[in-house]
């Protein structure tokens, strides 16, 4: 709702346009945006119209058509109007809003109805000080007026206000110019309650001063919640029933009858946590996994102490291989040697065959060249 008090506020359509840039193509080394044309000064060749440039226009301007107001429900700003009231009524949201209400007698506050007939200020304040308001009156003067941040303080928006207590009243007759000039205070006709003063901000719990007759008056305006509860001057509005007679959830769930039928609660199952870890980092975790890696560690540190029967092993049993591998490189060469004997003896074998052919190959060829002479 607090949007639709606003005004539409837009960009000029023409604003970053007004020049007759034009870009420079390509083959001068520079980008190809549009450049202000002319010399003789600054601004001749800047780039113009990019939303990226100096000067230029902006991308997406505001426009006055945009949605500025929001539509509301009439019954849905009844019922947080009628939300609102109750609300300040209730102390503990009174107090989170940051009012001061430790000396106030009572919530709902209502004063008698000759206040609306008041017409001085300091009148005014004497009876806000007699309801227990002094704390608040103070905490307004010391905070009340506050330079307005950001450029709202050349837009007629200088100061910023704090939120004091709301006078209800239903007849004018003078109250509104007796409480108008107090710093926070503001002031509303029944008839007529704002939300957005009841629950500036849309924060519940606004400290309210209310007239015996505009308390009284309250009952015609929104009715009630049982039997014939339509409004007298709100046609067909009903207040919002309550879907719970009693809100205090604690009570109702810890309570005998629910109690009884409801069962334990199950807790959930506790889930051990495990945590992987290097076996060969680990000595008591290598140990638990293989129950022999304690044995085997100490052998093997047996193994390098002299004098010790395990180095003895140890050491007989690198004679043992260091015998058995002499043996089998003697066989080796046994072998090896038997080998180039047998292919030796066939190799003379075969050279002197083949010496033999060419001989008689010769003898051949001599006795053909003879013969034919």
């Amino acid at each position: 709702m607090a949007k639709n008090r606003r005004q539409p506020y837009a960009v000029a359509p023409n604003a970053g346009y007004q020049t007759s840039a034009e870009s420079w193509g390509t083959g001068r080394a520079v980008a190809r945006i549009p450049r202000v044309p002319g010399g003789g000064t600054h601004r001749a060749g800047q780039a113009a119209f990019g939303n990226m440039c100096r000067g230029g226009g902006m991308f997406n301007p505001n426009k006055t058509w945009r949605r500025w107001h929001r539509k509301v429900n009439v019954t849905q700003k009844r019922h947080a109007v009628a939300s609102a009231v109750a609300a300040t009524g209730l102390p503990a949201l009174v107090m989170a809003r940051g009012h001061r209400i430790d000396e106030v007698p009572e919530l709902p506050l209502v004063v008698s109805e000759k206040i609306e007939k008041i017409t001085k200020t300091r009148e005014a304040l004497q009876i806000l000080k007699t309801f227990g308001c002094g704390a608040e009156l103070e905490r307004l003067r010391l905070a009340a007026k506050k330079l307005r941040a950001g450029k709202g303080k050349m837009r007629g928006r200088r100061h910023h206000l704090r939120r004091g207590p709301l006078v209800i009243y239903e007849d004018d007759s003078g109250i509104t110019r007796a409480f108008r000039n107090l710093p926070g205070v503001e002031l509303c006709h029944v008839d007529r309650l704002n939300l957005l003063q009841l629950a500036p901000g849309g924060t519940l719990g606004r400290l309210c001063l209310w007239t015996a007759p505009a308390f009284k008056r309250l009952q015609n305006l929104f009715g009630r919640h049982t039997g014939h509860g339509t409004s007298a001057l709100k046609k067909g509005y009903h207040l919002p029933r309550p879907l719970m007679t009693n809100a205090d959830l604690s009570r109702i769930i810890n309570s005998e009858e629910i109690q009884s039928v409801v069962r334990p609660a199950k807790k959930p199952p506790q889930k051990k946590r495990t945590q992987k870890k290097n076996l060969l980092t680990n000595h008591a975790v290598l140990c638990r996994v293989n129950p022999a890696a304690s044995n085997l560690k100490t052998l093997a540190r047996l193994s390098q102490k002299e004098g010790t029967r395990q180095r003895e092993l140890v050491l007989r049993k690198k004679m043992a291989t260091r015998k058995e591998h002499k043996q089998h490189r003697k066989a080796a060469h046994a072998f090896a040697a038997e080998i180039r004997k047998a292919f030796s003896d066939k190799m003379a074998q075969e050279l002197e065959a083949a010496a033999r052919r060419r001989a008689e190959e010769a003898g051949a060829i001599a006795e053909a060249s003879a013969g034919d002479e």
